[in-house]
Parts: C-alpha cells; structure tokens; sequence
C-alpha cells in the first residue's frame, strides 16, 4: 500500500502535469506559492532556502526530477530489494522528500509527515522475499491500479479505498492558471446546496489550511470555495479534470459558464460534497467575483 501511494502520486504528475515536470515550472510556481504564507498558514520552514531553490533553475529542475524518478522509478524497483535494503530506499527517501518539503514548501505539510513514520517503516520494512505469494501480492497492489491508468487514460476514481493520490500534480502553467483564477485573483468558484435567491451578497467560506479552515457560520447562509473541497492542491476528480480548459483557463477565452455547468452536472450527479452543519449536498457552482469584504460582489456565471 505504501508503494501503491508513492507510485501514484508520481503517474499523477506525469497524468497531469505531463512533460512540465522535467523542467523547473511546476516546482518553481508551488514554492512561489507558498512562500506567499507565513509559517502558520502554511509557508515555508526556511523562506530563505525556498528563495535561493526558486531563483535557481538548476535546483528546480533537480529537484523537480529527482522527486518523480524517486516515485516512479526508484519506489517500484525496491520491490526487488531486500527488506533491509527496501526500508532504507523507502524510508530514507519519504523522510529525506518531507524534509526538503518542510525547508522550501510547507513547514505544516513536513510536521504533518511525523506520525505517518510509523506507517512508512511497517510498510516498506515488510518482511517480502521476491517470488513469495506476499511479494506478487504487493506487486499486484501497485500493477494494477497503475495499468488501469495507463490503459484507460484516466486517474483512479476518488472511491475510498481507492484514490489517485494526486500530490502536487499540475504544471506550473496549470498551477499559475487555477490559482490566479480560483485562488489568489478576485475571482472564484463558489458551493452552494441550491440558493433560490442566488449567491449573492453570500459570505465566502473556505476550508484551504492557508486560510485556517474558517468555520461555517451556523446562524447565516453561506457558500463555499471550491479549492480544496473539490478541486486543489492535492484534491482531483476526473470529471474536475475533464471540466477544466487549460488552453484557455486564465485568459480572456476561457468560458466559465461552460466550466460551471459541468461543475454543477458532476455535485448533483455524484452528490459526493456535502454541508456537514446542515446535512446536505452542495449542488450547485457559481463563478464570482469577490469582494473586499469576502463576500459574493457579482455572479459571472
């Protein structure tokens, strides 16, 4: 299970993000992203290191690389090392990969990794002989889900137990695009359960950490940011995936209605995101413009 973790996140970013991940694009944008935030929203441990990698293309492109090559490459080949040998690969390189992780992206993200050690020793440390019916069992563990994706052309569905794993997965091209769009810019792409008087004027909630996760408001209507409920850093669906026009996401071409309506046909279909104080799905999606206050200034589509 560890391994299948691992090696999806990298088919991920190949899956997503494509060649990109070779050059210094999708490492620089994340690290510039974050170093936006403090320590306590989510920014880097060491803003100087994260500074120095993202003013250095070599580094970028090192470390974009090495990162890949290790879930792809090096994580699938420990299955032919011995046990000892396969927790130092898997072990050393998670702990060596949240580090880097903890220094130049997300000081919370590395200090989040701590208590996933445990997990990471008992499953890369299994004692697994190559040839043994354990061993051709972890090999199908990671096989079959791999050659799904390879086959189908899509990302395994967000269906626990399965999950495509999709860490970090854009293009620093798509990256740039959907933050300025859906972030970081005045506009958004807003929840809601099926307003009868529509969104506006409506707080915006969102539950990103970098934002604190701010509470839902239980006495007021509210509507909710998509990014990271269903879309974001690490969150992706296929029809999410499908929906979004990357050729013209960030310009003034892209349509935005067209992008709702497809929104709104995956939350009422799947009525897979759901309003805990209430209980109920949120159906609908609206893209807005926000104002200063957080709430709903005008409804784009």
């Amino acid at each position: 299970v560890c391994l299948h973790f691992v090696v999806s996140s990298g088919i991920a970013k190949l899956f997503i993000g494509g060649p990109d991940w070779f050059g210094p694009g999708p490492l620089r944008s994340i690290l510039r992203t974050y170093a936006t935030y403090d320590f306590i929203s989510g920014g880097p441990g060491s803003p100087r290191v994260s500074q120095v990698v993202q003013d250095s293309k070599f580094l970028c492109v090192f470390l974009g690389k090495a990162t890949l090559l290790y879930e792809i490459l090096v994580v699938p080949l420990a299955l032919f090392l011995p046990p000892w040998a396969r927790l130092a690969v898997g072990l050393g390189g998670m702990v060596g990969l949240h580090l880097g992780i903890y220094l130049l992206q997300s000081g919370l993200i590395g200090f989040f990794f701590i208590p996933n050690v445990a997990t990471y020793v008992l499953g890369f440390g299994a004692n697994l002989r190559v040839g043994e019916a354990e061993w051709w069992l972890a090999v199908a563990t990671v096989g079959l889900p791999m050659g799904y994706v390879v086959l189908a052309r899509r990302l395994l569905p967000e269906n626990w137990p399965l999950t495509p794993f999709a860490l970090f997965g854009w293009s620093g091209r798509q990256w740039d695009a959907l933050f300025e769009t859906l972030v970081t810019g005045k506009t958004r792409l807003v929840l809601s359960s099926g307003l009868l008087n529509g969104p506006q004027g409506l707080r915006i909630v969102s539950r990103s950490m970098r934002d604190g996760g701010r509470a839902d408001g239980f006495n007021e209507e509210v509507v909710y940011c998509c990014w990271d409920v269903c879309l974001g850093d690490t969150t992706v669906h296929n029809d999410m995936l499908d929906a979004l026009d990357f050729e013209t996401l960030g310009t003034a071409f892209w349509d935005s209605a067209a992008f709702v309506q497809k929104v709104t046909m995956w939350l009422s279909t799947n009525r897979r995101v759901i309003e805990l104080k209430a209980g109920r799905p949120l159906l609908c999606a609206h893209f807005i413009r926000m104002g200063e206050d957080g709430r709903v200034d005008q409804i784009l589509a």
